[in-house]
This record gives C-alpha cells, sequence and structure tokens, in this order.
C-alpha cells in the first residue's frame, strides 16, 4: 500500500469523527475508543504502519495491536518513545473501557456523565478523585493525538501564492534558474497535464502540494535546469504519479535527495520513472546501513519469496528486490556513504545472491517435465567485472555455464526425458530466460556468454571435460587471461571441487614466457584498435586505463603461476597483492599500481552511474558529479583531479610498456 491510502485513512476517521460527533472535550460524556486521542487512533496508527511496511516486512502480518506495535518498534519503523507512549495509553485506555462497561454491562464506550456513576468508573481505575481521573485521561489522550495527527498528511495551507501563474517567473529567478521562461514552460505542462502521470485530479493535486518543495530543493542543487529537466523527463516516463506525490507530500525530508538523484544519477532517475515504488525503500530503518552480508540478503529474499504464488511471482519478486537493493547502493554512491570499490563487492554480492536462489527454482520447474540426471546439476562461473566482484549499476553480467552427468548414455528420468546434452543446453537457455525476461518489474540482468569454450559458437552449457580439454588444448592466451577472474557461483556438490582444480590446472600450466607476453601485447593491440582513445574519460579503454591494469596483472599472474598458484585472484586487488609477495611488483609498484586501481575503478563507477559509459570531455561533466568525484578522491578541486587521473593513467602505461609493450615487440621475456 502506497502513501496515497494515508489521505483515504485520515477521511475514514473524518468520517467517523463527524457521524459519531466526536469533537467532544476530554471529560465526562467522552467516548474513549472513538473521541481524538482515542483507542481508534491508536489502532489506525498501527494499522496503517502495518500497511505500508508489511508487504517488506511479513513480520508485521499481526492482528493483534500491541504485538503489531512492538514489532514495528523491533524493525525500527517506529520509535521506542513512541511505542511505549501508545502502548501506555492503550492498556490505560483499554482498562478505563472495560471499567465503563462494568457499571451496568453495557456495550458502551462513553464516560459517565453522572457524578456517582463518574466516581465509581474512577474508583474501579484507582483514582480516589474523579478529577484525577479525568486529568490522566486527557494527558494520554493528547500524547496520543500528537502521534497521529503527525503520521497523517498534512493539510496546513503550501505556498502556492508563490507559484501561482502570475508570480512563478519571479519565484524562479529567485530560485538561481537560468532559462526562467523554460523552467515556467515546464511547470506550465505539468499543471495541464501533459503527462499521462498528472492527468488525474488527485495526482494533480498531490503534485501542486509537492511543486514548492520540488523546486526549490531543485534551487540547492549546482544546476538547478538541469535538474528540473530531468525530472520533467522522469515524470513523462512515470505510469502514474499518485503513488509518488503522495509518498513526497507525506515525507518532506525525500525532496532533496530526489533532487540529488535528478541531477546526479540519471540512471537512478530512469529506474525510478519505472518503479517509483522504490522510493518505499528510502524510509527503510536500514536503508543508509552497509548493503548486508551474504547470509542476510539471502533470508531476506527468501522471505520476500515465501508470498510468491508462482514462478511468475518468484521472478518478479527477485527483480523486485534486486532493483531495491541497485537503488539503495546508488543513493550510497552519491551520497559517498561507501567506497567504491565497497559499491562493487556489494552489487556483486547482490547478484550473487539473485543468482543463487533463482537458479536452483529455474532447475525444478524444469525438472517437474523433465526429470533429473541423479548426482547430475549445472553449474555457473563468474567471469570478468563479475568474476572479480568489481560490478557497476551498468555492467552485464559475464557467465558460462558447465554441466554434469554420471552417465551420459542416460537420459533424464521425467515424463519428457532428454539426453544431457539436450536437457543441459535447455537448462542453461531457461536460465538466461528467466534472467533476462522482461516482466512487469523489468530484467534482472543483462547476461554475457560469450567467454564460453568457442564463445558464441559454441554451445551454451558442455561439460567439465570438455571444459578442461578446450583450455588445455584450443583456448587463445586471452581466454585464458579471462580465466584467472573466474569465480564459482554455484556447482553441484560433486562438481565444485573438479571445476576449481580444472580452473586451476588451465592457470597453472607452465608457458613459454616469450610467446605469452606477445600474445598479451597483440591482443591489447586488437582491443585498442577497436575500443582504444586517446579521452581520458575512457577509462577501461584509454591508454594506462582499467585494461592496461588488468592485462599487466593477468600476463604476470601466468607468467607466474605455475611457480606461486597463490597469485590467481579474481580480485584485481587482491591480484596486485599476490603478485607483490612472489616478487612480481617491488613493494613501491604494487602500491602505486594498487592505488592507480582504486583511483580509476571509482572513476569509472561514478562516471557510469551518472552520465553513463559514454566517453566525454571535462566539460560535459556536470557541477554536480565533479564535487562528487573530488571529494571522493579527497583533492582540493577538479584540476587536482584531472592531474592525479592523468598522473594514474601514465604511471599504469609506463608500467605496461616496461612489463608487457618493449618485452613483446623486442622478442624478450
Amino acid at each position: 500500500v502506497d502513501y496515497a491510502a494515508l489521505k483515504d485513512i485520515a477521511a475514514i476517521k473524518n468520517q467517523i469523527n463527524r457521524h459519531y460527533d466526536q469533537d467532544h472535550p476530554v471529560g465526562p460524556g467522552m467516548n474513549v475508543k472513538l473521541g481524538h486521542g482515542g483507542i481508534r487512533e491508536i489502532e489506525f496508527y498501527v494499522q496503517v504502519n502495518q500497511l505500508l511496511h508489511a508487504g517488506r516486512h511479513p513480520s508485521l502480518r499481526l492482528r493483534g495491536t500491541l504485538e503489531a506495535l512492538f514489532e514495528l518498534e523491533t524493525l525500527d519503523l517506529v520509535a521506542t518513545e513512541t511505542r511505549d507512549v501508545l502502548a501506555t495509553a492503550y492498556d490505560f485506555l483499554r482498562r478505563l473501557e472495560h471499567r465503563i462497561q462494568m457499571l451496568h454491562d453495557a456495550q458502551t464506550h462513553d464516560l459517565p456523565v453522572q457524578i456517582g456513576a463518574l466516581s465509581r468508573v474512577s474508583h474501579l481505575m484507582g483514582y480516589s478523585k474523579s478529577s484525577d481521573l479525568v486529568d490522566e485521561l486527557k494527558k494520554q489522550t493528547t500524547l496520543v493525538s500528537a502521534i497521529y495527527d503527525a503520521l497523517l498528511p498534512n493539510h496546513s495551507p503550501d505556498k502556492n501564492a508563490l507559484y501561482s501563474e502570475k508570480s512563478l517567473s519571479g519565484t524562479l529567478a529567485k530560485l538561481n534558474f537560468s532559462n526562467v521562461d523554460r523552467a515556467a514552460e515546464v511547470v506550465a505542462g505539468w499543471r495541464r497535464g501533459r503527462y499521462r502521470a498528472l492527468r488525474t485530479e488527485r495526482a494533480k493535486s498531490l503534485f501542486e502540494q509537492c511543486l514548492a518543495a520540488i523546486l526549490e530543493a531543485f534551487s540547492d542543487t549546482n544546476n538547478p535546469d538541469s535538474a528540473l529537466l530531468r525530472f520533467d523527463d522522469f515524470v513523462g516516463k512515470l505510469p502514474t504519479g499518485v503513488q509518488l506525490f503522495s509518498l513526497l507530500q507525506s515525507n518532506p525530508s525525500l525532496f532533496k535527495l530526489l533532487a540529488r538523484v535528478m541531477g546526479l544519477a540519471p540512471a537512478l532517475a530512469d529506474t525510478l520513472a519505472k518503479k517509483p515504488e522504490l522510493w518505499d525503500m528510502v524510509l527503510e530503518p536500514s536503508f543508509y546501513s552497509p548493503i548486508e552480508n551474504h547470509q542476510f540478503l539471502t533470508e531476506e529474499l527468501a522471505i520476500r519469496l515465501t508470498a510468491a504464488r508462482d514462478f511468475q511471482d518468484t521472478l518478479d519478486y527477485v527483480r523486485k528486490f534486486v532493483s531495491e537493493q541497485k537503488f539503495r547502493a546508488g543513493v550510497h554512491l552519491i551520497e559517498a556513504l561507501a567506497e567504491v570499490s565497497e559499491i562493487g563487492t556489494a552489487l556483486t554480492r547482490i547478484a550473487d545472491v539473485a543468482l543463487r536462489t533463482l537458479i536452483p527454482m529455474v532447475c525444478y520447474e524444469f525438472e517437474r517435465r523433465h526429470g533429473k540426471f541423479p548426482g547430475g546439476g549445472i553449474a555457473v562461473l563468474a567471469m570478468g567485472k563479475y568474476g572479480g566482484k568489481e560490478l557497476t549499476h551498468t555492467s552485464d553480467l559475464d557467465i558460462v555455464f558447465l554441466y554434469r552427468a554420471e552417465d551420459m548414455s542416460q537420459v533424464s528420468s521425467g515424463n519428457k526425458p532428454l539426453s544431457p546434452s539436450q536437457y543441459f543446453s535447455r537448462l542453461g537457455q531457461n536460465v538466461i530466460t528467466a534472467i533476462t525476461a522482461l516482466t512487469p518489474e523489468g530484467r534482472l540482468f543483462e547476461i554475457d556468454t560469450r567467454l564460453r569454450p568457442s564463445g558464441s559458437q559454441g554451445p551454451l552449457v558442455v561439460t567439465l571435460r570438455t571444459f578442461e580439454n578446450y583450455y588445455q588444448q584450443s583456448a587463445w592466451t586471452w581466454e585464458h587471461m579471462a580465466l584467472t577472474r573466474a569465480r564459482v557461483i554455484l556447482a553441484p556438490d560433486a562438481m565444485r571441487v573438479p571445476l576449481e582444480k580444472a580452473v586451476m590446472k588451465v592457470l597453472t600450466s607452465d608457458r613459454n614466457a616469450g610467446d605469452l607476453v606477445r600474445a598479451v601485447h597483440i591482443m591489447r593491440v586488437k582491443l585498442f584498435d577497436e575500443f582504444g582513445t586517446n579521452n581520458k574519460w575512457g577509462i577501461k579503454h584509454c591508454k594506462g586505463g582499467l585494461v592496461d591494469l588488468e592485462f599487466i596483472c593477468q600476463y604476470l599472474m601466468l607468467r607466474e603461476g605455475h611457480l606461486h598458484h597463490s597469485v590467481f585472484q579474481p580480485e584485481l586487488s587482491s591480484a596486485i597483492t599476490s603478485l607483490a609477495e612472489i616478487g612480481a611488483f617491488p613493494p613501491d609498484q604494487a602500491k602505486h599500481l594498487e592505488q592507480a586501481h582504486q583511483f580509476l575503478q571509482t572513476t569509472q563507477s561514478l562516471l557510469r552511474l551518472s552520465v553513463g559509459a559514454a566517453p566525454l570531455s571535462s566539460d560535459d561533466i556536470p557541477r554536480g558529479l565533479k564535487d562528487i568525484l573530488i571529494r571522493a578522491g579527497n583533492l582540493p578541486d577538479f584540476d587536482a583531479y584531472e592531474q592525479k587521473l592523468m598522473k594514474m593513467q601514465s604511471y599504469i602505461y609506463k608500467a605496461y610498456e616496461n612489463l608487457i609493450e618493449i618485452p613483446a615487440t623486442k622478442g624478450t621475456d
């Protein structure tokens, strides 16, 4: 249930008040159930919070008022002080209600007007004087009303006079909008119902209540005009406006974050336009805390999936869960609540949890039709940035599928039996479909399987023996380099250790150093010819970019790995450390390369989140993004950031030249 429900609930309470004339002052004749600050307001308060939050927290699906109130406090959705006040008042009011009904054994909730009856109720409640009971009743109901009224939408007059058509241009000018006419035209379009999200009277009314706060929040950004236009595009993509505008109107603290997202992270803005309900996540008490560990996320997703009625629900629930966590990670990034390396690891962890949860369910659905192979199953290898735990918000997942069947001559046990190759090929395709299919909740991830044996021309799923034979006999050097980032995501118990051993056996093969360095350099030249750029903001493919650093580490791992198995680490930072430990890097060089890696990775991740993957010039970087980069780099200004970026790239390229390019072109190792 979204925050638009708050107005409906307020209307219900107002109807009760009108119907029962509950404007009665506290004292004799007051209805302790339906009056202001009475039992009903406590129940409504708890029930509203249940409606808003129990979709994400199944533990809130309780019938008892106090039971639900205490669970809200446990989940940090209600302050401990609020819980204590309401619990105390609820106990007091319920006891008073019972004692009122004890007088004449009648179903009534009105405090007696007659002096004698009022005195009897007071004594039953433990008060010697009726005035003491009335004073306590006034105290408790006043506290309840204050809490209840704070929950409901604010109906106080807004600043509409300043934002009327007549005054709008002057107000926009005072708010630092450069192109006042253009900004006024955008606002006028919203008011005319230009977009689908603003065509109902309810949406227009809610939006009008938010308008002043939205424009004022944009005025605090580095470029109000840009933020406004991005928000205009955002509103244009919304399927409906009531949900988002009611949420914003009920939670004014969100306006500044909305402005920052519009000004700095169009990738997040696009996601929010398709899924405005993601804003609900911001109100979760844990939203700004670090992304939780693998076990916590797995358990959280499992709880969500208990509500799934069928496999289609499962696909949607997993997608929604991942979208929420990626949005949360994106906000952490633009708000500098975590290092980029932490976010990369967190995004990888989210992907791991999603795949390790979803793929077994895909297998189960497939087994219902085609049975299974005893002791068999499918395995998934993560490669590339996914294998290296360096995902960004725009990364796809590089994965390779393998399978195991004890007897390749058997067929599966189901009503529609298949041979092992047919079975696991179709199962692999089903897994890809489950991950990439466009459902009402969007796609889970984009998948790239081109790193499998024989690339796009090879079978989608191969046996472990085929995998091992291919890499030992047919694979190119660049495929061995890619394998240095392999990481087993899931595998049958009988296959995991043999798979890890097979990967290590390929990687630790003894190689001719001269042939290796030439093959590595040839591949780098081909990549640069196709993707290379002289733009320093092309962080991946420019000279001294991330590709050069990856090639350095992968070359050294393959060169030294037959003697030092410990150097093979999917994460680049760990690889640099392990190579330094065996002397492949001098300690000082390893330190500089690690610093360069972190700096380039930070730059790339922030650019991907804010302006996408395309290289750009310094002038194209928004002022707000420059500030984030400066803060992330702990530098005094943007000129210093650019100088450090070029220095880091120069250092990496110099290392590449000395370790790979010069030996390769001279034909020496």
